[in-house]
């Protein structure tokens, strides 16, 4: 890998950290007196509209950056969602009044909406594809590097006295929005959209310089057949169906098409199996859960809920980053939807447990570790599965355009998550897991059966294949 590419992909997944810093540390700011009495006002109504504007702004992004990516390039969509985040981070941190800081919020949204739907996008067209799923991981990665970083700064500013204490994370993420806009300036544009533009010497130009090749290489004339074949293919495909071009003037009626159905389908089911797994739930949820073990210490479940669980999704998704690419992007979600679906039978049967019998702390120590246990195998299989699988199996075509509607939903899943958390805290128990650990397993089965393998196969090949034969039945399925 050279370091050019090396370079656009951490500038890329930067996205994912401001991601993961701003979900830990607004949820941690939230807590603190200070801004509940200067911004709040001590209201629990007031709180959810933060959350709300936030969430609404950055779904309405997403549904807006397919058009951006398609029209004007992954890396023109990239650049303004961070030059919005900034001035939405800019906006919360300087805030005296809630109206303000509700504005921020929004443009703090509408930014991580845009580089949310383009960013895997764009690191997906420029990898290579011994080392794409490797790659699209250090996006979980990213957010997990910020969720943990964001932890450390409440930490230490949490007993500072007055305002200071919640501006400072603020100020800090938009420290680091600002250090990703510099490295996204620097990334050159996606060469397959390039191609897609009829850019054909741009689209060398960045290619080889990304794969640090000389343009008259075989290999580099070779993939830029392949990649001008499939996207000359495309092309027509849209022109005959009246869907407009591949990706300079696509319409959202393509994902309606016949084509997109099966892929979509897949894409669909990798979003719901993934939400239990992604950080907002795990931080929401993650702490309760160890209360409903026993483990009642704030101080405890604080580090426990936020502290320990970034460091083990730190942890996990290095371990897939290491692994995707060797192993497989199947066997890995088979082997951890596995031990998440028996971890949640364990947990089910644990909760029955603490029902009829009187609390020990051998209980709660297993009851904290199974916990755990579903949280890293849910990271290391459906929420890594979710990062990798939808950019891959859908075709050049309607990739930015099925994205920003895959990432629009994701965004009212964190909604939902966020807004209902009182209410399933308060129904945590035997009935939940067990129904969780079913799920899992049909899951599981589904997965082994149905799961595409795409390790070492061209986005071009993959769209290929999968356009002409059944997920379940793909010949690159049962490799």
């Amino acid at each position: 890998m050279s370091g050019y590419m090396l370079l656009s992909v951490l500038a890329t997944s930067m996205g994912g950290f401001l991601y993961g810093f701003d979900t830990a540390a607004t949820s941690g700011i939230r807590a603190l007196p200070a801004f509940v009495q200067h911004i709040e006002h001590g209201s629990i109504a007031m709180d959810r509209l933060v959350a709300l504007c936030f969430a609404v702004a950055a779904t309405l992004a997403s549904l807006f950056s397919g058009a951006i990516s398609d029209c004007y390039g992954r890396r023109v969509s990239i650049i303004t969602g961070t030059s919005t985040f900034i001035a939405g981070s800019g906006l919360t941190t300087a805030a005296d009044n809630l109206a303000i800081f509700c504005v921020g919020r929004a443009l703090t949204g509408i930014g991580l909406g845009l580089v949310f739907a383009a960013a895997p996008v764009y690191i997906a067209e420029v990898s290579s594809e011994r080392l794409r799923g490797s790659l699209l991981v250090c996006m979980p990665f990213s957010v997990a590097s910020g969720a943990i970083m964001a932890f450390m700064v409440n930490y230490l500013c949490g007993n500072m006295d007055g305002d200071i204490g919640w501006r400072i994370p603020l100020a800090i993420e938009s420290s680091a929005a600002m250090l990703m806009l510099t490295g996204v300036m620097l990334m050159p544009r996606s060469p397959r959209w390039l191609l897609a533009q009829s850019h054909d010497k741009d689209a060398s130009v960045a290619f080889c310089k990304l794969n640090n090749l000389h343009p008259e290489r075989y290999r580099v004339i070779g993939e830029f057949d392949e990649m001008r074949v499939a996207l000359l293919a495309d092309r027509m495909d849209s022109t005959n169906a009246g869907l407009g071009g591949s990706h300079g003037g696509g319409s959202w009626r393509v994902l309606l098409s016949r084509e997109a159905r099966r892929p979509m389908l897949l894409v669909l089911a990798l979003l719901v199996l993934q939400q239990p797994c992604e950080l907002a739930a795990s931080i929401y949820y993650f702490p309760g859960v160890l209360r409903a073990a026993g483990i009642e210490s704030d101080k405890h479940v604080a580090l426990l809920g936020t502290g320990g669980l970034g460091m083990m999704l730190l942890l996990v998704s290095g371990i897939g980053m290491l692994s995707v690419d060797r192993l497989g992007r199947r066997p890995l979600v088979v082997g951890g939807s596995s031990a998440m679906a028996l971890a949640l039978v364990l947990l089910a049967i644990l909760a029955a447990c603490r029902n009829t019998m009187p609390t020990s702390a051998a209980v709660s120590i297993a009851y904290a570790v199974m916990a755990s246990v579903v949280v890293v195998a849910g990271a290391v299989s459906w929420r890594m599965a979710g990062w990798i699988y939808p950019v891959e199996i859908l075709p050049n075509r309607m990739r930015a355009r099925a994205m920003s509607f895959v990432c629009s939903l994701r965004w009212l899943f964190r909604l939902l998550t966020i807004q209902l958390a009182p209410w399933l805290l308060g129904h945590i128990g035997w009935g939940m897991y067990a129904a969780l650990a079913a799920i899992y397993i049909v899951a599981t089965l589904w997965a082994y059966h149905c799961l595409p393998e795409t390790k070492d196969a061209s986005l071009e090949r993959i769209a290929l294949q999968w356009s002409g034969e059944h997920a379940c039945t793909a010949k690159y399925a049962r490799k």
